[in-house]
C-alpha cells in the first residue's frame, strides 16, 4: 500500500476574474520512506497540490488517501488526528519571533498535552538532531536563515510526523546553506524512515535528494518516475527545459540555431575519452556547446550538448551509444 495516493485530483479557485483550475486530473503515488520530488515553474500548481496532501486545501473533485485513510471520509477532528502525522516547513520558516527556539520546538509538544521539563528536555534532543542545541536559548532574530529552516525542520519532528512536506524549503537559502540542509533531511529520511516530499523549483534539489519525482505544468502532471531515468531521458518539453537548464543566453542562442544533441555520461564511460575517440575515429570535428557534471542521486553525472555539424551524423551516434552512453537531439 501506499503512503500516500493522489488519485484524479482536481482544483479549481472562485476568483474575481473567474473560475482558475490549479490542479487537473493529477494522479501519483507515493512509497513510505520516499523522497519524493514535485517540481514545476511559478503557477504550475505543485503549491496547491502540497496543500491538498494534508487537506489545507480541499480538492474540488479526486481522493487524497494517506496511510490508508480517504482524508475526504474524515471529519473534523479525525481530519486534525490525521494531521498530527503530516509534519509541513515552509520557504519563510513560520517561526514564533518572539519566542526562544527551545520555545518554538517546545510549541507542538505542548498542544500534544506535553507539559513543563518533559516538553523541553524532548525539544532539546530534537534541536540535538538538527545541530542547533547550544541555541535553545536564542531567538530566531540572531540565526542565519539555515538555523532558522533547521529550527523549523525540530519543530516538525517534535510531532513524530510519519511525512514531512516540505514547500520551497530551500528556496530561501544560499547554495551551501542549501546542500546542509538537504544533507540533513536525507539523514532524518534515512534514519528515522520519514516519508518526504519535497516542492521546488529547482533541478539541482531533486537531483541532489530525491529517488523520485513528479514534473508539473499547468496544474498537470508532465511527467513522473525515477530521477536518474528521467534526467537520462526527459520525454516532456517542461522536463526537457528544466533539466537543461541553459542560463547563458548565447549558448542557448547556439543550441537553437545548430543541431545540437545531448549525451549523458555514465559511471563508465565518465572515465574513457569518448569523444576525443570519436573525433580520431571519424576524423570529423564535433563543437561543444556546453558541458556540466551533476549530482544525481548521489552520483556524478555528466552532460554534455554538441554539434556535430553538417553532413550525416548517424554513424558518430551509433559509437556513442554502443559505448554506454545517452543520446538525444535537443529540440
Amino acid at each position: 500500500m501506499s503512503e500516500i495516493e493522489i488519485r484524479d485530483v482536481s482544483k479549481v479557485f472562485d476568483t474575481d476574474e473567474g473560475k482558475v483550475q490549479a490542479l487537473s486530473h493529477v494522479n501519483i503515488n507515493i512509497e513510505k520512506g520516499d523522497i519524493f520530488g514535485i517540481i514545476g515553474m511559478s503557477g504550475a500548481g505543485k503549491s496547491t497540490l502540497v496543500r491538498c496532501l494534508n487537506f489545507l486545501e480541499q480538492p474540488t473533485s479526486g481522493e487524497v488517501v494517506v496511510r490508508g485513510q480517504n482524508l475526504k471520509d474524515l471529519n473534523e477532528k479525525q481530519l486534525r488526528q490525521a494531521r498530527t502525522k503530516i509534519s509541513m516547513i515552509f520557504q519563510n520558516f513560520n517561526l514564533l519571533m518572539q519566542k526562544t527556539v527551545l520555545d518554538n520546538v517546545c510549541f507542538p509538544l505542548r498542544l500534544a498535552g506535553i507539559k513543563g521539563e518533559e516538553a523541553k528536555k524532548k525539544a532539546r534532543e530534537y534541536l540535538e538532531i538538527v545541530g542547533l542545541a547550544d541555541k535553545a536559548k536564542n531567538y530566531p532574530a540572531m540565526l542565519s536563515g539555515g538555523q532558522r529552516q533547521r529550527v523549523a525542520i525540530a519543530r516538525a519532528l517534535a510531532s513524530k510526523p510519519e511525512i514531512l512536506l516540505c514547500d520551497e524549503a530551500t528556496s530561501a537559502l544560499d547554495p551551501a546553506t542549501t546542500s546542509q540542509i538537504l544533507a540533513l533531511l536525507k539523514r532524518i529520511n534515512k534514519e528515522m524512515g520519514i516519508t518526504i516530499v519535497i516542492i521546488t523549483h529547482q533541478m539541482s534539489v531533486i537531483q541532489d535528494i530525491c529517488h523520485n519525482v513528479a514534473i508539473m505544468e499547468n496544474g498537470q502532471v508532465q511527467e513522473i518516475g525515477n530521477v536518474e531515468e528521467i534526467f537520462a531521458h526527459p520525454k516532456s518539453a517542461v522536463g526537457k527545459r528544466l533539466i537543461l537548464n541553459v542560463e547563458n543566453k548565447n549558448t542557448a542562442a547556439s543550441i537553437e540555431s545548430h543541431q545540437a544533441y545531448r549525451i549523458v555520461f555514465n559511471e563508465q564511460s565518465a572515465f574513457e575519452p569518448v569523444i576525443a575517440n570519436m573525433i580520431l575515429t571519424f576524423n570529423k570535428p564535433v563543437n561543444i556547446l556546453m558541458a556540466d557534471t551533476k549530482n544525481v542521486g548521489g552520483k556524478a553525472k555528466g552532460e554534455m550538448i554538441i554539434d556535430f555539424g553538417d553532413g550525416d551524423h548517424l554513424e558518430q551516434i551509433h559509437f556513442l551509444k554502443e559505448r554506454g552512453l545517452d543520446v538525444e537531439e535537443v529540440e
